[in-house]
């Protein structure tokens, strides 16, 4: 499962990385079946730690996201309402990643934007 980095800019102005899940492009590369896995479970735990607030921080960054996309578009195009959902995969060793399919995620995330009425 390939997983590619998309650099975007928050409303703060700061730059988040945002990983993504790909379709396979290439031959997968093999682990060696003789690997000495001793030891490893002290790291996944730490790894896993903060992967929920990881979540948290890419639905953050997806919406700020979205809402800036549709706020560009003019007032008579724009949609009175409009759902985006995300399927958000949570990975111990790089985080919250974008899953390909709802079926992969662990979190499956569903906003709605509804235009409000001026007074």
């Amino acid at each position: 499962m390939p997983i590619i980095e998309n650099a975007v800019i928050n409303s703060k102005g700061e730059t988040s990385i945002i990983h993504i899940e790909v379709d396979e492009t290439g031959a997968a590369e093999l682990s060696n079946p003789y690997e000495d896995l001793r030891g490893t479970g002290h790291q996944v735990v730490d790894a896993a730690r903060d992967v929920f607030g990881s979540g948290m921080e890419l639905i953050h960054i997806c919406a700020e996201q979205v809402f800036h996309t549709v706020d560009k578009v003019a007032n008579a195009a724009r949609p009175t309402e409009f759902q985006v959902q995300l399927s958000i995969k949570l990975d111990a060793a790089v985080g919250a990643i974008l899953a390909k399919t709802a079926a992969e995620a662990q979190l499956l995330v569903t906003m709605t934007w509804t235009k409000k009425e001026t007074e």
